[in-house]
């Protein structure tokens, strides 16, 4: 944290600081809680800080783009542009075509929300994730 505070990471003043969601997607409720969403000139900038290490690509761009869907959405924001800062490292990642990736993102969002219901969802039990779930205590397969 302190290489991105070094950086002038912090000194822009939010326009809004973990702003929650809740957003009704074809009959389904998409809810997160955004870290950070500054005004830019163009804009807005969806701000989303790690305290862990980097994920793939893919992970990190769906859920940043979920949070790009929820704050066009929900928020009523336009130009939004998204960024992911590692705090450890104080390195800072611009996501590039957000408009695509929304659209991949909201679509995915579906497709998972679609096989869950229809009983079509794998757990993958990690003792630190199972630990944090909310769902830990009714799950067989909890660690």
């Amino acid at each position: 944290m302190e290489a991105y505070r070094k950086s002038g990471g912090f000194d822009a003043e939010p326009a809004y600081l973990e702003e929650p969601f809740d957003l009704a997607v074809d009959g389904w409720s998409l809810r997160g809680v955004i870290d950070r969403i500054d005004r830019t000139d163009a804009g807005w900038r969806i701000i989303d800080y790690k305290s862990g290490r980097p994920v793939t690509r893919r992970r990190r761009d769906l859920q940043v783009a979920l949070y790009a869907l929820g704050a066009t959405s929900a928020l009523g924001l336009e130009q939004v542009e998204l960024e992911v800062v590692y705090l450890a490292s104080g390195d800072t990642v611009r996501i590039e075509k957000v408009g695509a990736l929304v659209t991949d993102a909201r679509r995915e969002g579906l497709d998972a929300a679609e096989g869950i219901k229809a009983g079509r969802f794998e757990s993958r039990p990690d003792r630190r994730r199972c630990r944090l779930c909310p769902y830990r205590l009714a799950c067989e397969d909890a660690l």
